[in-house]
């Protein structure tokens, strides 16, 4: 979500280098039933001296062979209100939805996640101006890829998410990986 809106949306004459640095932490945990428990946050700092940060908590409960019920919820907010991209003051999404997962004994994981939920936000149109908070239904749909060795992991990541206010808002965002474990 960061990438594509800190990107394409300037405006003419504006340095359309924006650029951020974060600083990010998760922890997982497998529980002996199968479940699984993720809490992560983090802290974006902006070069046009606007900061955001977020925190996120997950849980997957296995139901049958490779079904799975999720839980996400999390939230984010920015420091500042900025002209140039989406920066609600407070965002709080709850979703619960099923996960298809596939794990092969050759290390490749493909899990499938469809996520309706309700996000709560508080935003400001203007810089100033007053404080409009909502709520909008909301849905997601995840891809997880990934080819894992004890060593080291290689994966890819898509999401797409919509929401059915009158604005249409939609979010893509894509990530490739490699993780070493140590």
């Amino acid at each position: 979500r960061a990438g594509r809106t800190l990107g394409p949306a300037v405006a003419p004459g504006v340095d359309p280098a924006l650029r951020a640095t974060a600083l990010s932490a998760t922890v997982s945990v497998p529980f002996a039933n199968g479940a699984d428990l993720w809490a992560s946050a983090e802290h974006l700092w902006l070069t046009d001296s606007n900061d955001r940060t977020s925190v996120t908590l997950a849980l997957r409960y296995p139901v049958a062979g490779g079904l799975s019920a999720v839980y996400s919820g999390g939230g984010l907010g920015f420091g500042d209100v900025a002209s140039l991209y989406w920066s609600p003051r407070r965002y709080v999404l709850q979703a619960v939805g099923l996960e298809y997962r596939i794990q092969r004994p050759s290390g490749l994981t493909l899990a499938l996640r469809g996520r309706p939920g309700v996000a709560f936000l508080s935003e400001r149109a203007v810089p100033g101006g007053p404080a409009v908070s909502r709520s909008v239904f909301q849905w997601s749909a995840t891809l997880d890829l990934a080819y894992r060795r004890p060593r080291w992991e290689l994966g890819a990541f898509a999401a797409y998410g919509r929401d059915r206010s009158d604005a249409g808002y939609a979010a893509g965002s894509g990530l490739f990986r490699l993780r070493w474990y140590w």
